[in-house]
């Protein structure tokens, strides 16, 4: 493996498995425990929710229910045949396990926090693997900061996020070269899969691993038993997820965006030509298998699934995209962030940048390298992702934690031996880098000394939640209505689903294409044309965000239009009745009279 320790006396890289496996687990209880405090003592219940929070529980609810394990449709957002969802029920499984055991407080404390657990002790078991027991300690201070400041594993993190970044770290850290290599690779190839029967948003990090794999395994830096139980983990891994996910009707579909034929496909010729590749011992042999299972990979992407090498978004109406996914925070791009709020490229990329920076001259100073540039590829795809989207920055800060631990330990021992101020000054530098806090108050301050305009994290500080509609207090009106179709801005849509028994016609998925444009062009639209709209899709309410950003942005683009108008004079639509408990709320509550 890549030597990221030598010349130290602090580390003994080469400890048994099961010492590995006990200290990675005692550091994590303890991370665990530290972890468990800090979201105690910085809960806030009033504070904005996730939507996709909102409604994964939704989802749990739903399974609780009695919704079948194959049905994907929820059936209360959108038009009246609801929408079908990509999520996985595999995260809503757990989730309702733990609501039916202790109740949705329980689920929201216990979830995240046991994910942390696991967090931290992959982080915890690959740092001790590349260097030995000395870095456990570094690896849970640097793991807990780095959780703690990507928010996904906060108090009601329900999203699945947060699991993805588990089965990321644990797939990195089983392919750091140990002492049982053929078991950890196939547990690996598990993970690997499990990301994809999740969501796609690892799919690139999936394909680097397997890509890696392969790599090592052509030039001799990986054993060839090794990439045998890699590709045969990942086989029997996909098709035994697969029919356990996917019903008979659906294994033809080629979705991109759900786990799908798509990704078992692409899966079982990647696995099964790393399998084949291990079996002959002639060199030829296994590289002409290898290139054989590239070529027939990318026939097969280039026949079958030719859509999937596009933006999966990029088929969104303009209108769409422009009031709706414009506004989404996390789908930000690197050159978006730095034209509204420059300074946070630091907290965003620092920690990930500093992790490649200190791998790849760890990488270059050895001549056995295939750990550290497992790590490089990985990082340089997490930075990547985060250039493109920035949600992508919670993976490459994980991803970070390991070869940061690493190189902290590095300069501690370098100091211990020679006491040297240099140093010194280096194992500090390290720490400040390795701790993503840092970046986040250093961008902080640096916005605050030479930014005139508020930060988009000031801003949300300073937000009431209740004024964009994030209090479950304002649908007591709503709740109380007959049974009907509400609707509301995007963002109230997983509210009204929580708290009320209706059905929400948008909500920010791009899936529910039909809901969300009938909000689009309603609200735009002339008022003249609004309740025929309404009526012939069955609306019986409005729920009306008044300060929330889609009013906002309907009243600029159309100023005379429905949502205007609306907010202007609504006693003009003689077809609105308002709720007199919601007159005086952020959120009025209109009911259609027919």
């Amino acid at each position: 493996m890549a030597d990221l320790t030598a010349g130290t006396t602090l580390i003994t890289p080469n400890v048994q498995q099961s010492d590995t496996r006990h200290m990675a687990v005692l550091i994590a209880f303890c991370g665990a425990v530290v972890f468990a405090l800090i979201q105690v003592a910085t809960y806030a219940p009033d504070g904005f929710p996730s939507n996709d929070d909102i409604l994964r529980l939704v989802h749990a609810r739903d399974l609780l229910a009695g919704q079948g394990w194959y049905d994907p449709v929820q059936y209360r957002l959108g038009l009246a045949e609801g929408t079908v969802m990509h999520w996985s029920k595999l995260i809503d499984a757990p989730i309702a396990a733990l609501v039916l055991v202790g109740g949705e407080t329980l689920a929201a404390f216990a979830w995240p926090l046991l994910l942390a657990f696991f967090a931290l002790s992959g982080i915890a078991y690959g740092a001790i693997k590349l260097g030995g027991n000395a870095v456990a300690l570094p690896a849970g201070i640097i793991g807990v900061a780095a959780l703690w400041s990507i928010g996904t594993f906060s108090v009601g993190a329900f999203d699945h996020h947060n699991v993805q970044a588990v089965l990321l770290i644990w797939s990195a850290a089983l392919l750091i070269a140990g002492n049982a290599p053929e078991r950890d690779a196939a547990l690996s190839a598990i993970m690997c899969a499990l990301m994809l029967a999740i969501g796609m948003e690892t799919l690139p990090y999936v394909a680097v691993i397997g890509l890696w794999v392969a790599g090592a395994f052509a030039i001799g830096g990986l054993p060839r038993r090794v990439a045998t139980a890699f590709g045969g983990g990942l086989v029997v891994a996909l098709v035994a997820l697969f029919p356990t996910l996917v019903p008979p009707s659906s294994w033809l579909s080629r979705a991109c965006d759900a786990f799908s034929s798509f990704h078992v496909t692409m899966g079982i010729i990647g696995g099964a030509g790393l399998f084949l590749a291990g079996q002959p011992t002639n060199r030829k042999a296994q590289l002409g298998v290898l290139g054989i299972t590239g070529l027939v990979g990318v026939v097969a992407v280039v026949a079958l699934f030719p859509h999937c090498l596009t933006n999966p978004l990029a088929d969104l109406p303009p209108l769409l995209r422009d009031f709706w996914l414009e506004g989404v925070i996390e789908t930000r791009s690197a050159f978006d962030i730095a034209q509204s709020d420059p300074f946070s490229l630091l907290a965003f990329f620092g920690m990930s940048i500093a992790a490649f920076i200190v791998t790849c001259l760890a990488c270059f100073r050895r001549y056995n390298r295939a750990d550290a540039w497992l790590f490089i590829i990985l990082l340089a795809t997490a930075i990547s992702v985060t250039i493109w989207q920035q949600r992508g920055f919670m993976f490459a800060a994980v991803l970070a934690t390991i070869p940061l631990s690493v190189a902290v330990t590095k300069s501690r021992a370098r100091y211990h031996n020679g006491k040297q101020s240099s140093a010194l000054l280096m194992m500090a530098a390290l720490w400040i880098v390795s701790i993503n806090i840092v970046w986040f108050a250093t961008s902080a301050q640096l916005a605050k000394a030479f930014s005139n305009a508020p930060t988009l994290q000031e801003q949300i500080a300073k937000a009431d939640p209740r004024d964009f509609c994030y209090d479950a207090n304002l649908y007591g009106a709503l709740a109380d209505e007959p049974e009907g179709v509400v609707l509301s801005s995007t963002n109230v849509g997983p509210m009204i689903l929580a708290h009320t028994q209706h059905r929400a016609i948008a909500g920010p998925y791009h899936r529910n294409i039909d809901g969300n444009m009938l909000l689009i062009e309603t609200m735009l639209g002339a008022p003249s044309g609004a309740r025929a709209a309404l009526a012939a899709k069955g609306v019986t309410h409005i729920a009306d965000c008044v300060n929330g950003p889609d009013a906002r942005d309907f009243k600029n683009a159309a100023p005379n239009g429905f949502q205007a108008q609306l907010h202007q004079n609504h006693k003009r639509f003689d077809w609105l009745e308002l709720l007199p408990e919601s007159a005086d709320t952020p959120l009025r509550i209109f009911r259609v009279i027919d």
